[in-house]
């Protein structure tokens, strides 16, 4: 879709100040100064829109005044919060055999039940996005979730155990805000990556590279950092880690768990950018021991070897999910800032989230409304500010092309205007429009009461579009909002007052039309 296109619906002077296709944003700040001063309503929604899934209006009020540290500490947390219970039903817990080593009467129904099993496991995780409550952590996960990416068809052929998905997850909620060194780790050593890297059939005597190539290329440092020697010698580090997916071989632990098999373990000298990691002999080649004097010290000597290029690596990720993804557009000096700050912190991912979230770099203006809604964000964020629950959410999050733990491939998805194309545009509006279905005309003027200004028609059709736009509109797109407001309620500027005080259900028809044209235009997409 062409930018001029996309962009015809709505203030053209902004779209072009913002989407510049190839070029830096004009005038950036360059810094990672704190911002001290309290949130403006403005600055509170732009917070909420990045950082979680309910930029409501209970939370807008609840930031509002608030400095951006404080207004931190309520949304991220510290890191340490419980996360949530791993649930007990079927989908989470059975187990399977490997439906490839069977005949196809007994393969179909087993794939059928695994892909049943893989909609329930996606279907709990979006009830999570919708329902969780302060400090969020969801949309931390989903981020994470793009950087480690797992698919749940793999190999052509095989599907991914939901169980192991599951206990994937926890582990990046887990670590969502610790040290990005036990991410890496605890990812590393997850069943769900061991097999889907193949680690599950790598041996001393047949080591696979998958995991180790993609660990420095994709999840930590990008290409140029690394040797082909260093995948080599890395790869026997990591033989001899087993998952049991499947019915019939427990492993060591039991189903769904990581363990190691020593038989399968590289136990000689292997040399690793630089650096010589011992040999062992049988008595010390255990699980232990080799977690904690090979693998360990394989990834310490990543992030002492290459600081620098997983700092830069894991900040600009960041600055692209949760600032601007457009990959014309990355501001160097920013990353180069972030990176830095990282790097002083030790790795540490809250330091990292909190040096931007609470820096005037986030906050400045031309920041503001212009990233491009993930679907997770359109679909979760839009029904949670209504108030209401779209049964089909799951869907539809999958049909605007994002179905989770299910990239189109291990290096995740592309991102800013691959969201949207001439098949999903339609479908995010179509999806907007049945969610907008599910409010009652009552509870859409209860959402106005509780937004403020709700008895003087002007200013509540600039409260409306505050709350479900990012940037501020021409005036003459503000009185045509205020025109159908007042057509669908059948009433006058005048009369309003009296209407949404004595007749919320006509005056709910009146927001619902406002609602309708909002979602219909182009800078929705926006946040």
């Amino acid at each position: 879709m062409k930018r001029r296109d996309f962009f015809s619906g709505f203030d053209r002077q902004k779209s072009e100040r913002y989407f510049a296709t190839n070029e830096k944003i004009d005038g950036q700040i360059a810094s990672l100064s704190k911002k001290t001063t309290p949130l403006s309503r403005k600055e509170a929604i732009h917070f909420l829109r990045r950082a979680c899934f309910k930029p409501t209006s209970d939370n807008i009020n609840q930031l509002t005044g608030k400095t951006p540290e404080q207004a931190f500490d309520l949304v991220f947390g510290n890191g340490t919060e419980a996360i949530v219970e791993s649930p007990t039903e079927q989908w989470a817990t059975a187990v399977e055999e490997n439906p490839l080593k069977q005949i196809p009467d007994i393969r179909y129904p087993i794939e059928a039940r695994l892909k049943r099993r893989y909609k329930e496991f996606t279907e709990w995780w979006v009830g999570l996005m919708k329902s969780e409550n302060m400090p969020y952590m969801e949309k931390i996960t989903l981020f994470w979730s793009t950087v480690w990416a797992i698919e749940f068809p793999y190999d052509t052929q095989a599907l991914m155990p939901p169980p192991l998905l599951l206990a994937n997850s926890q582990v990046l909620r887990k670590y969502r805000l610790g040290k990005y060194k036990d991410l890496a780790l605890g990812v590393t050593m997850s069943g769900a990556m061991i097999l889907y890297q193949s680690l599950y059939y790598s041996s001393g005597k047949k080591p696979n590279e998958n995991y180790m190539r993609e660990l420095m290329e994709l999840f930590t440092m990008g290409i140029g950092n690394y040797t082909e020697g260093d995948i080599k010698q890395g790869s026997l580090v990591l033989t001899g880690w087993r998952t049991a997916p499947y019915y019939g071989n427990p492993g060591l632990k039991g189903y769904f768990k990581t363990y190691f098999l020593p038989t399968a373990h590289d136990i000689g000298a292997k040399t690793f950018m630089g650096e010589t990691i011992p040999a062992r002999d049988q008595s010390s080649n255990t699980e232990d021991q080799v977690l904690n004097g090979e693998v360990k010290v394989l990834l310490n000597i990543m992030f002492t070897k290459r600081a620098e290029a997983i700092s830069k690596f894991v900040a600009n990720k960041l600055f692209k999910y949760f600032l601007y993804s457009n990959p014309g557009a990355n501001d160097d000096g920013m990353i180069n800032e972030l990176a830095t700050v990282f790097r002083n912190n030790d790795f540490d991912i809250l330091a990292l989230f909190k040096a931007l979230f609470t820096s005037e770099y986030f906050f400045d203006e031309k920041n503001i409304g212009i990233q491009i809604k993930t679907p997770p964000e359109y679909i979760i964020t839009f029904q949670n500010q209504l108030g209401v629950d779209y049964s089909n959410s799951r869907d539809a999050i999958h049909n605007i092309e994002q179905q989770l733990y299910n990239p189109p491939d291990v290096g995740s998805w592309a991102g800013y205007r691959s969201w949207e194309n001439t098949r999903t545009y339609p479908l995010r509006i179509k999806y907007a429009k049945e969610i907008l279905a599910v409010a009652t005309d009552v509870g859409l003027t209860n959402l106005a009461v509780k937004l403020g200004n709700s008895d003087n028609v002007t200013k509540l059709t600039k409260t409306l579009c505050e709350y479900f736009l990012p940037l501020e509109l021409e005036q003459a797109r503000y009185d045509r909002y205020k025109a159908t407001i007042l057509k669908a309620a059948n009433t006058s500027e005048a009369n309003w007052g009296t209407l949404i005080t004595n007749n919320p259900t006509d005056a709910g028809k009146g927001i619902r039309a406002l609602i309708s044209e909002i979602i219909k235009a182009p800078d929705f997409q926006l946040c």
